[in-house]
């Protein structure tokens, strides 16, 4: 998946369709808003063949 994301603001926890992916922690408690938060303002899937060609020009970068 890739995302485009900005600096999140306190308002944006309280959206009806938010959620936190938290670092670490049981997932059962949303965790306080800190500066460090972002929101994806835009999402799309990834095309299989799209993730290889990408992993393939990191290789050639000579990067992981």
């Amino acid at each position: 998946m890739t995302c485009v994301l900005r600096v999140a603001r306190p308002r944006d926890l309280d959206s009806k369709d938010a959620f936190v992916i938290p670092i670490a922690g049981d997932g059962e408690q949303r965790p306080a808003f800190n500066r460090s938060m972002r929101v994806c303002i835009s999402a799309r899937m990834s095309a299989a063949d799209e993730v290889r060609s990408y992993r393939a020009w990191r290789r050639s970068k000579g990067e992981r």
